[in-house]
């Protein structure tokens, strides 16, 4: 209705119609919600397929395309709470969320207490899955929202919708917008790894795209391997994430003289120490960055390298540092002929080549190579090292999907509880795609012309039109666009008295 209401007359009649008003918006929602359902013949009784020819979540995609630009190779994936309209009736026991034990959530330490309440006569009612239904919302379930900026955790009633949001490419400088590329919804006790596949596999299959990189956050990566990393690989694709503090442990590795540290395997023994690198924290300075990455850098001279990927066999190949020639050891002849200073930095910084402290007849790891189960491996490989500025980069590119979550709640959108008023996941789904075209559309208008222009491509087809008629009618208001007034606005920054008294 906001684009609509800044159409000129003439760019009403071409696309189609010279009113709009809220009638065709909600006779069109009820069209496409029931559209998506199956039919029955009042004269034979006979089940009809739905008239629309794909399926709901194909056809939501489709709706929150925007064709100016195709999809970034590198996708931020994030999922917001949408709670559903309908008042809760009930509590599972100890008002704890329904998830089965073999689910790998982490329930707040803050709900293990919650007291239990009187439930409505007849809920929860139990589903066909197994799952519990505490409202008349018979798709709403329950989920678990971890606590955010020193607030405590909760159980919300309702869905998780998973966006996938552009992100700025491998190496360019030109920055991407946030725009919401696949909207995928999901009832709230729905794994979070398992929709965030249904998520990628949506944009392949209407798309026809498939990014190489997924930026996502602890909610996705620290899930199981079966849920996350094993499906993320067989489709080809690449995560970046962050490490929880639970996964920063030290571990044995599968090679005497081994051990798994922040997602590297390391050669560690009695001669070989690797400090311990700090946590990252949102609020830390660029030196503390320096000195991770640093530290992380002079780490990884003796991590061992995954090769010759197999995906057939399920294997891949633990390559030693100085079969890589990453370190020198006495212990392999080949590596000891390499040099010690391996380049130069831009910066003027020396990136040497480490001399190992093994004596020469020691059983040490850096020359060994092993092939191991890639199921054993998966889930905390990153084609980026943890810490390091190019990791600092890309996975920096994933603040984007919070971005367009802001968009989407706040600035564009105005979204909260209560804004959808149907019950449902169908037609919750549809409602959420039009709340997510208007953002995304809402988002394009109001880019500036320099950066719509290079972002496209093409000319901005937002600026005033000299041929246009409506332009010149006095009687009709032109609609807003990026071109501004003719004259430059008075700067009243900072405040001045002639300012204020202006």
């Amino acid at each position: 209705m906001h684009v609509a209401d800044g159409l000129t007359p003439s760019q009403r009649r071409e696309v189609g119609f010279t009113r709009c008003d809220y009638h065709h918006v909600e006779y069109a929602f009820k069209t496409l919600a029931n559209a998506g359902d199956e039919r029955i013949c009042l004269g034979n009784g006979k089940v009809k397929n739905p008239r629309l020819q794909m399926s709901l979540d194909d056809f939501i995609i489709r709706l929150i395309e925007t064709p100016e630009v195709p999809p970034t190779s590198r996708q931020a994936l994030d999922g917001t709470l949408i709670e559903t309209h309908a008042r809760r009736r009930s509590w599972a026991k100890h008002a704890k969320a329904d998830y089965e034990k073999t689910d790998d959530y982490l329930v707040p330490g803050d709900l293990e207490g919650a007291p239990k309440v009187s439930n409505t006569a007849g809920f929860p009612r139990v589903s066909a899955d197994g799952t519990l239904i505490h409202s008349v919302d018979g798709d709403a379930r329950d989920q678990v929202q971890t606590g955010k900026n020193l607030s405590p955790g909760n159980i919300r009633l309702g869905y998780e919708a998973h966006f996938l949001v552009d992100s700025r490419e491998a190496g360019s400088d030109l920055h991407a917008p946030p725009v919401i590329r696949v909207l995928h919804l999901a009832p709230g006790s729905t794994h979070r790894g398992i929709a965030g596949i249904e998520s990628l596999d949506g944009m392949r299959r209407v798309l026809e795209r498939t990014p190489d990189e997924v930026m996502v956050d602890r909610g996705y990566s620290n899930a199981k391997v079966e849920h996350w990393a094993a499906p993320l690989f067989e489709r080809g694709l690449r995560q970046v994430f962050d490490l929880h503090p639970n996964n920063r442990g030290v571990a044995p590795g599968p090679i005497k003289g081994t051990r798994w540290r922040d997602g590297l395997l390391l050669v560690s023994d009695k001669v070989t120490k690797h400090d311990a690198v700090s946590t990252r924290s949102p609020l830390e300075s660029h030196e503390v960055k320096e000195k991770r990455a640093e530290a992380v850098a002079r780490r990884h001279a003796f991590a061992f390298g995954f090769e010759d990927w197999n995906p057939e066999r399920g294997t891949v190949r633990l390559v030693g540092p100085a079969v890589r020639g990453q370190v020198r050891c006495v212990n392999h002849p080949a590596s000891m002929r390499l040099k010690a200073v391996k380049q130069h930095s831009r910066g003027g910084r020396r990136i040497t080549r480490p001399t190992t402290n093994h004596v020469r007849g020691d059983d040490c790891a850096c020359g060994k190579t092993k092939v191991v189960p890639i199921l054993d491996v998966i889930r905390f490989y990153q084609p980026y090292v943890w810490g390091s500025p190019e990791w600092e980069r890309a996975y920096g590119a994933r603040n984007l999907s919070e971005t367009a979550n802001s968009n989407f709640k706040d600035h564009h959108g105005r979204f909260a509880k209560g804004s959808i008023k149907v019950l449902g996941r169908n037609k919750i789904a549809l409602a959420l795609a039009f709340f997510v075209d208007a953002v995304n559309a809402r988002l394009i208008i109001s880019m500036p012309t320099d950066f719509f222009e290079r972002w496209t491509g093409s000319a901005d087809p937002y600026l005033p039109d000299p041929d246009d008629p409506a332009w010149t009618d006095p009687n009709h208001q032109p609609p807003a666009t990026r071109a501004g007034p003719a004259t430059g606005a008075p700067n009243t920054w900072p405040a001045t008295l002639e300012s204020i008294t202006t």
